[in-house]
């Protein structure tokens, strides 16, 4: 019982994780669009026209999709990412409640960028297009500097961060692991990432910030 309870408050831990580090992601848009001088609006998992709401109709109508060429919202979780996997590698771990946020803050961010990406690679493969965070920024990019290179620059850079995030967590759970009872499963954060998205959707809808330039 006790382990079951156990599992279910790492899940639900995990859930909160990918909703706060996806609220942060999407604030990173909303400035780095404010910043460019584009009014925007930004929620939980859609970034659309100013005072619109994904259930509106015009809700992206005239949006050009943010390909700016200083998009933080990859930055930010990548640096996060970064920074949770770095602490959780530094820590003597404990399978307490801040320890387990850490572990599912640094992995949460890890997949939040690393899932998108392998999706639109399969996607280009498959249809020869695909859009996401990083290929909007990467043709930016392309744009900017006159090179078409650069268009796959950001997708290399998110998909290289995350896998080496993963695979230092990984290495560093299953050794403790090894040596403690750690109430804990990393396929549960997989799961959270599947069923926050429904979360995400439904907040999306109603928590709505302005960025108006």
């Amino acid at each position: 019982m006790n382990k079951s309870k156990g599992f279910l408050s790492w899940f639900l831990i995990c859930n909160i994780a990918i909703v706060v580090s996806t609220f942060i992601h999407e604030c990173a848009h909303g400035l780095s669009n404010w910043l460019a001088g584009y009014s925007v609006s930004t929620g939980f998992n859609r970034v659309g026209n100013v005072y619109m709401y994904p259930r509106d109709a015009d809700f992206r109508t005239g949006w050009t999709g943010g390909e700016i060429l200083k998009d933080m919202g990859p930055a930010v979780t990548l640096l996060l990412a970064i920074i949770f996997t770095i602490i959780f590698l530094r820590l003597k771990y404990r399978n307490t409640l801040l320890h387990k946020s850490i572990l599912a803050v640094a992995f949460s961010n890890a997949i939040i960028r690393l899932i998108p990406c392998v999706i639109v690679i399969i996607r280009m493969i498959a249809f020869s297009s695909g859009m996401e965070d990083e290929t909007q920024q990467g043709e930016a990019w392309a744009q900017y500097f006159g090179w078409s290179f650069f268009s796959y620059i950001p997708l290399i850079m998110s998909i290289a961060v995350s896998l080496l995030c993963l695979f230092l967590i990984y290495r560093k759970f299953f050794s403790i692991k090894a040596t403690k009872n750690i109430i804990v499963n990393p396929s549960w954060v997989w799961l959270a990432y599947v069923s926050s998205f429904i979360i995400l959707n439904i907040l999306d809808n109603f928590i709505r910030i302005n960025w108006v330039a």
